[in-house]
């Protein structure tokens, strides 16, 4: 059971990397055609914001799926890294 849980949670670190990498790629995509309105460090957290990102690239991109896959990938992360720990043996 240990090593099962070990495998079931490197499979939600993996869920999570590719997770990272569809949100990036929205990210750069929406700071390509909506920059945001930071100059120098007044309103730095509106550069990073993620509702912003997610906002933006819906309006940017109606049809898109990246956020779907973005979405979907973060929830199997998750379920993953919680059935790790507990096929770990790990309490929650």
């Amino acid at each position: 059971m240990d090593r099962l849980g070990f495998w079931v949670f490197l499979a939600g670190i993996v869920s999570a990397w590719i997770a990272i990498h569809f949100n990036s790629k929205m990210q750069m995509d929406v700071n390509r055609l909506a920059p945001p309105k930071s100059i120098g460090l007044r309103n730095l957290f509106e550069s990073n914001d993620n509702g912003r990102i997610w906002r933006e690239h819906k309006r940017l991109f109606p049809k898109s799926r990246v956020r779907d896959w973005a979405k979907a990938f973060f929830i199997a992360a998750v379920t993953l890294a919680v059935l790790g720990f507990v096929l770990f043996g790990v309490r929650i």
